[in-house]
């Protein structure tokens, strides 16, 4: 039986509105016969704040098929780097990027909210 490594997982922290990338670091050197990103925590259009996985992307070298937040969420092999253009803040959670059924890359988002401070002069 073999053993399989995954990367430590990784904190990102950024603000609503930015541009973010999450890396699927695994995938070099790897054949990738179907990869899927998906989340914990995450809140999807039209639905609560999920404590169980939510899959984003599935692919495989025949498709590709982003699941939820199409137009914002960029995801393009050959690097199979996940994208957020801009990030909101029900975006935060735990990102698991799987590589033919195994997990390879953790990533915990934290999206802070913003409010824009007005000073009086």
């Amino acid at each position: 039986m073999g053993v399989t490594l995954i990367s430590p997982p990784t904190e990102k922290v950024t603000r609503a509105g930015q541009n973010v990338t999450l890396a699927c670091e695994a995938t070099n050197g790897t054949y990738v016969l179907r990869l899927e990103w998906r989340c914990v925590e995450c809140q999807v259009p039209g639905k609560s704040i999920s404590s169980s996985e939510v899959r984003l992307v599935e692919y495989t070298p025949e498709s590709t098929t982003l699941l939820h937040h199409e137009g914002r969420m960029i995801f393009q092999p050959p690097n199979f780097d996940l994208s957020y253009r801009p990030v909101r803040a029900f975006d935060s959670g735990q990102y698991n990027c799987v590589v033919n059924n195994q997990r390879k890359t953790l990533i915990n988002l934290l999206v802070q909210a913003y409010r824009e401070i007005k000073e009086e002069i």
